[in-house]
């Protein structure tokens, strides 16, 4: 199956990393350039659900919640399917959809949470495959590990901080004895 990343960027998911399972038979390949539909999908389904009721509801709209063509059989389209959606992703913890962001597609997310009990989640991690082999059953039981790598993740977010090296450049004046003059 295809497990995805991505990073809250303002009030976008960014997809940043994936590592597909098989190489062979039916497999799902995303179309990448693609932006997060943060109301059809499991990972954006995560992630408003994390918001409070306002902010989901303007990001959802700003990316096209009921205003364009449903890109799959299951995507909602009205604002009182979002907050059922979103009432009933919180009351589980996790994302799900099936056929909502691509025909033929299931998909199941979390959220990765920021380095401190009260940030905001810093991103999400998801599971997603054909139908015929993601059916809820099947996601449910895929949830466990898929929790255990976003702990991981969390953990490690911080990371990032210290393996940038910082690089600050001081200015110092330079000795006026070793300035040059330059002739007009």
């Amino acid at each position: 199956e295809l497990v995805r990343m991505t990073v809250v960027e303002g009030e976008k998911l960014i997809w940043v990393a994936d590592a597909q399972g098989s190489r062979y038979g039916l497999r799902y390949d995303a179309l990448y350039g693609q932006d997060v539909i943060p109301y059809a999908t499991a990972n954006g389904k995560a992630w408003l659900a994390t918001l409070d009721e306002a902010s989901a509801v303007r990001i959802a709209l700003n990316e096209g919640l009921g205003q364009r063509a449903a890109p799959a059989p299951n995507t909602m389209s009205s604002v009182p399917q979002l907050m059922d959606a979103l009432q009933q992703t919180r009351a589980q913890g996790y994302g799900i959809v099936n056929e909502e962001a691509e025909p033929g597609i299931a998909a199941i997310a979390v959220t990765i949470a920021g380095l401190h009990p009260h940030d905001p989640v810093v991103g999400t991690v998801s599971v997603a495959g054909p139908v015929m082999r993601l059916g809820r059953e099947r996601l449910l039981a895929i949830l466990p590990s898929l929790r255990q790598t976003s702990t991981t993740l969390a953990r490690l977010w911080p990371i990032r901080q210290h393996l940038a090296p910082t690089r600050t450049r001081v200015s110092q004046p330079v000795p006026a004895d070793k300035t040059q003059k330059v002739s007009p």
